[in-house]
């Protein structure tokens, strides 16, 4: 008797874990244990407070970049941008100077929070280069390393390049190469 009683204890205490479990997963029930303060120093996310970074952003045109010729301008004389970086409502880089194809545009010492940012991109390719597909690469990067990289393409049919990107801000590991090469 006594051992019926205790394998039906167990039983009950499994099925039991098993289905706390399960209710706690469905319906979204957040357990967190108390833990005794840390002495050690290390904190268990290193990248957690993304503010204290500072970001760059690296944009590379493949095109010679033209004006617009059906640009909006407020006065007769001002240029049209050739190219513009947005993230919200601000610019964080817009020039109406002449880039060539492979010029890198750089845009050092922005704070960004989060895990994801938006970054609103527009360019117009020349009239050399409207007729084709063009690239138009952006490369985000913490102390030098690369967190995420985006490329548009234009159309090929005389269109600008415009869009909206998003791109992590947290570097990606590296994968190891034990001289197997990529797998």
């Amino acid at each position: 008797m006594m051992r019926f009683l205790c394998s039906l204890i167990v039983t009950v205490a499994l099925l039991g874990g098993v289905g706390l479990c399960q209710y706690a997963l469905t319906h979204r029930v957040d357990f967190s244990l108390a833990r005794a303060a840390e002495t050690h120093g290390h904190s268990d996310d290193p990248d957690d407070d993304s503010a204290a970074h500072r970001y760059t952003v690296s944009v590379t045109v493949g095109f010679t970049a033209g004006d617009d010729p059906f640009a909006v301008r407020t006065a007769a004389d001002d240029p049209a941008l050739r190219l513009l970086v947005q993230h919200g409502d601000t610019a964080l880089y817009a020039s109406a100077a002449e880039l060539v194809a492979g010029r890198e545009v750089t845009i050092t010492n922005l704070a960004f929070t989060g895990e994801r940012i938006a970054l609103f991109v527009e360019a117009m390719p020349g009239p050399d280069d409207a007729r084709r597909p063009c690239p138009l690469r952006i490369r985000l990067l913490r102390a030098g390393e690369l967190c995420d990289s985006a490329t548009l393409w234009s159309a090929g049919d005389g269109s600008r390049i415009s869009g909206e990107i998003e791109l992590r801000l947290v570097p990606a590991l590296a994968t190891l190469d034990r001289g197997l090469g990529a797998r």
